[in-house]
């Protein structure tokens, strides 16, 4: 949880200035401490044989869960770790190849061919079949027009779902950004949580919106 609530408290009787609740640097050093912290409890339960699993939609439910759990005002539920004994240990996921994702020095050079067989190879193929019977066919369809068409012309959103319906699957990066982290709702709920962290008293793009100036007299 990100939490600025006690040290606000706390440089107020300090008299020590305070701005983490409208800065968009305290609020990624805020994010990376939580992150860090998760990701340390996450190894600590891989040692004794826990199993883990992060669930980003804490985000969604941001007010839900700050009523549930009397969340003070400067507080946020950025990140849940569930932790448990599991059933069976689940085979490990691919990976992209060392070679593209880690360099010394410089950002790699790659050509989109590269990319494009680093993608693949760790994939393998894997895809999605579109359901047999309407009218789940069509509305699986549908909702993947509505994140293609963030990103492609009516015209090559038909093309692309053509090609879908005809081969009856679509890839697993179409799946990945087109129905599980869905392009068109992804960015919508966006502006919900800030609505929802704005509420808690959080505002860490008040910057942009002042076009990163500071009055004196703020």
């Amino acid at each position: 949880m990100l939490d600025w609530h006690r040290y606000q408290i706390y440089a107020a009787q300090k008299d020590a200035p305070f701005t983490c609740d409208h800065s968009y640097m305290h609020f990624l050093i805020g994010l990376e401490d939580v992150m860090c912290a998760a990701q340390t409890v996450e190894t600590a339960c891989h040692l004794v044989g826990l199993g883990s699993c992060y669930v980003g939609s804490s985000n969604h439910c941001g007010a839900e869960l700050t009523e549930m759990y009397s969340l003070p005002q400067l507080t946020y539920p950025v990140v849940i770790l569930s932790v448990g004994w599991p059933k069976a240990q689940p085979p490990v996921a691919p990976k992209l190849d060392p070679s593209v994702v880690i360099f010394e020095g410089e950002y790699p050079a790659l050509t989109p061919e590269q990319i494009y067989d680093a993608y693949e190879t760790k994939l393998q193929g894997r895809t999605l079949p579109l359901p047999a019977k309407e009218p789940y066919r069509s509305e699986m369809l549908d909702n993947l027009r509505r994140s293609l068409l963030t990103t492609f012309d009516p015209e090559r959103t038909e093309a692309i779902l053509k090609t879908a319906d005809g081969q009856g699957f679509i890839n697993e990066t179409q799946r990945r950004f087109g129905l599980h982290y869905h392009a068109r709702d992804m960015y919508e709920t966006g502006g919900k949580i800030l609505e929802m962290m704005r509420l808690q008293g959080l505002r860490p793009f008040d910057a942009l919106e002042k076009k990163g100036s500071f009055s004196d007299e703020h």
